[in-house]
């Protein structure tokens, strides 16, 4: 099967459609967990597995941890391995060592809607509502449609007051 355009998809994530945003999004995260072959796919995949359970399970973040640091010793340059390191390290509650795996992410795939969405609430967790906005304002530029939320969450807070129930 034909690989999708990446660049396609990623001016698609930029609809106000729903559905059109939401195929780019399901049709991006495909295309980068498969970027380094199927036994590194699968690999990814455990990793991504065990981090499910990461947060109750000493063990399976020990897991996790190992699989992606082993992709990124294996594939250099490979953003996927990164990107899923920093949501385990967020999980975990580590949001500096989070942020800057974002960082990495986003040095290798500028247009990493994941890794974008990630350093947002790494920044928030931090307190640090002035980069959370730098960083949802370029999730926006990317992703409108989801972006929306959030900067009006951070603006809110920024503010001094919270959204509802569900806020981020």
């Amino acid at each position: 099967a034909e690989l999708p355009d990446e660049a396609a998809l990623v001016k698609q994530l930029g609809s106000w459609e729903a559905d059109e945003a939401s195929e780019a999004v399901h049709q991006l995260w495909g295309l980068w967990y498969a970027e380094r072959g199927p036994a590194a796919q699968t690999e990814l995949i455990e990793g991504a597995e065990a981090m499910a359970s990461a947060m109750n399970d000493r063990h399976a973040a020990e897991v996790a941890r190992e699989r992606f640091v082993g992709l990124i010793d294996r594939f250099p340059g490979w953003g996927e391995p990164l990107n899923k390191l920093a949501t385990l390290e967020y999980l975990l509650g580590d949001y500096a060592g989070a942020a800057r795996l974002c960082h990495d992410t986003l040095a290798i795939k500028p247009h990493h809607f994941g890794a974008l969405s990630g350093l947002v609430q790494c920044e928030l967790a931090r307190g640090d509502l002035e980069a959370a906005q730098n960083a949802a304002m370029r999730l926006h530029n990317l992703q409108p449609s989801f972006a929306a939320d959030l900067l009006e969450d951070i603006r809110a807070r920024r503010q001094g007051r919270r959204r509802g129930p569900g806020s981020y």
